[in-house]
Formats: C-alpha cells, structure tokens, sequence
C-alpha cells in the first residue's frame, strides 16, 4: 500500500477478480486510503486509532465529522503526496476500528 502490487497481489492470492469486493481498511490517507483510491477499491477510515486522531475531536459526531473533514481537505491541499493530482474521498468513515 499504496502501490499495485500488493492489490494485486491479495486479489490473485484471494482468487478475486473483482475489485467491486474488496475494500481498504485503515487510519493514514496518505497510504491507506491513497492506496484505495488509486487501485479502484473502496476505502474505509478508521479515524481515532490511528495516525491521524492527534488532528481530530472527538467529543462529539459533530465535532468529529468537522475536524475528519477539515484532516481530509488539508491532505488533498498538499503536493507531493502519492494522491498525486487526485482528491482524496474515503468511502466510509468509522470512528474505532474493532474486532
């Protein structure tokens, strides 16, 4: 992540051929969710077990949903990122992540 190689790696090691069925799960835009993006998979982002929960509030649903949305417009305005000209959208957005 958030290279090819490793989707295609788990898709032909899963027998899938269809990307429509797999999702990445995971807390860093830049990689995890990135890595959604550009290999055509859905993304799910777990917010407050992970890199970026320093950068969020979570006090409330409100407050949470603002400060995600504020972490997501401030990546999509750097340069440099592997998102490359891309804007970064996860599909899903989960607070913690549990088994």
């Amino acid at each position: 992540k958030p290279f090819g190689d490793v989707y295609n790696l788990a898709l032909k090691e899963l027998s899938l051929d269809q990307r429509s069925r797999v999702c990445m799960v995971g807390d860093a835009l830049e990689t995890d969710i990135v890595g959604g993006l550009t290999n055509g998979v859905d993304s799910v982002w777990v917010l407050m077990d992970g890199i970026h929960s320093p950068d969020l509030d979570d006090t409330n649903d409100t407050t949470l949903t603002s400060s995600a949305e504020s972490v997501v417009k401030s990546f999509n305005g750097k340069s440099g990122t592997y998102a490359g000209d891309r804007e970064v959208s996860p599909s899903i957005v989960m607070r913690h992540m549990q088994w």
